[in-house]
């Protein structure tokens, strides 16, 4: 290696991983792995998936880069502002993120026993599959306990970290679960999106509000109603009917209430089923697996008929109907054209069992949406209006959507 030879050991690991990422190589975990056994032969490595620094950043322990350690490789990433920000009226566009992709920590964590753990741990990203897909490792050293054997044998200070990080991570931390490019991730903009949401606010039919509340909240409280019954405590729900009606709206307010309860229930969010490397029947298996393991929870596909296609649905129903039990789940499904949607969705009861349609709105409807918005901008000059106002546009939007009459009607104020 030139220059390279001469370096200082605790360089030697760097030094290996560079080489390893100028060749062919399809595994970067045997390479790391192979040379920290050599590097630390009388330490005891552990290898893990589960994101230990996010764990330290978030207070639960601390990682500080080791001085005059092996050189840090990381990438900066721009992550452009949500829209909550940028309306708020805040000059921030954005931030930058710093993901490391090489690097060695000292990292000290408090074990539920109060005794105070030091580790060595090392994040490496690399190509550990034949998909040439990059993937993130952490890999901690520890010196052996009494009894334990050094090499490739895991701690159980090792083992007590990952437990502590891995159930930490689960848990939702004003987050949302969102699945897509075949992976899921832990969404904080949506969470904000859905924290204005009240269903006293959608101006809908009052019987279908408490009807789409009690199908959903009540489900989570009658579990041993549905043993009684020998039903399978599951249910499917479809929100259809033209857009702008109020059924993302109706979503959100419901994800809210799950989320707002003494003990919350998990919402699991679908954007996509596209993904790189692999087909649909791994994204649909990613999904209902990780569906049942936090179950008791809500399971939303929004605009599934076009998530659900003709290369999906073989794989899709064996999953809502296979041998495994969809035990404590909620499934909602929303779309724009029920007729469009595959008749195995939206005619097999075992599925999907309730139908709720947001039609264009009535003309009462109409008048106490204009009625609200008025109320909601009572406090702009713009606003200040008669009350003959909401009756007139609330008349001239007959065949509107509530999307529609919002638009509408907030363009008239902006005239007068």
């Amino acid at each position: 290696m030139g220059a390279e030879s001469h370096l200082p050991p605790d360089q030697e690991l760097y030094v290996t991983y560079r080489s390893h990422n100028s060749g062919s190589r399809i595994h970067t975990d045997t390479t790391i792995q192979s040379a920290l056994l050599e590097q630390y032969p009388d330490k005891c490595l552990t290898c893990t998936h589960c994101d230990l620094i996010k764990f330290a950043e978030e207070g639960n322990a601390t990682a500080a880069i080791v001085k005059d350690g092996p050189p840090r490789l990381f990438r900066r990433d721009f992550a452009p502002a949500n829209n909550t920000i940028r309306l708020a009226g805040d000059r921030v566009f954005g931030r930058l993120n710093t993901q490391v992709t090489f690097g060695c920590y000292d990292y000290v964590w408090t074990d539920p026993n109060g005794q105070e753990l030091t580790f060595l741990i090392y994040v490496v990203e690399g190509q550990s599959n034949l998909g040439g897909i990059c993937d993130r490792r952490y890999y901690i050293l520890k010196e052996p306990a009494e009894g334990e054997v050094v090499g490739q044998a895991s701690s159980a200070a090792a083992d007590e970290l990952i437990m502590a990080a891995g159930i930490w991570s689960e848990r939702s931390h004003n987050e949302v679960w969102v699945f897509d490019q075949g992976r899921w991730l832990k969404d904080k903009a949506l969470w904000a999106a859905v924290q204005d949401a009240e269903m006293d606010d959608i101006i809908l039919d009052e019987q279908m509000k408490l009807s789409i509340t009690r199908d959903v909240l009540g489900f989570f409280d009658a579990k041993d109603v549905y043993a009684q019954f020998g039903t399978p405590w599951k249910r499917g729900l479809i929100f259809h009917g033209p857009p702008g009606n109020g059924k993302t709206m109706t979503l959100k307010a419901v994800m809210r209430m799950l989320m707002a309860r003494e003990e919350p229930m998990s919402v699991l969010y679908v954007k996509t089923l596209a993904q790189r490397s692999f087909g649909p029947q791994q994204s649909c298996r990613s999904i209902f697996s990780k569906a049942r393991q936090v179950a008791p929870c809500l399971l939303i596909f929004e605009d599934i008929d076009s998530l659900v296609t003709d290369a999906v649905r073989s794989y899709f129903f064996n999953e809502v109907d296979g041998l495994e039990i969809n035990t404590g789940i909620v499934m909602i499904g929303s779309t724009n054209n029920l007729d469009k949607l595959d008749a195995g969705l939206s005619k097999r009861p075992s599925r999907f069992d309730r139908k709720y349609r947001f039609d264009n709105p009535q003309f009462e409807e109409r008048l106490r949406y204009c009625e609200y918005w008025s109320s909601k901008l009572s406090s702009h000059l713009a606003a200040h209006v008669t009350s003959a106002v909401p009756h007139r546009v609330a008349s001239l939007t007959e065949g509107f959507s509530f999307a529609y009459v919002k638009e509408a009607y907030i363009s008239s104020l902006l005239i007068l």
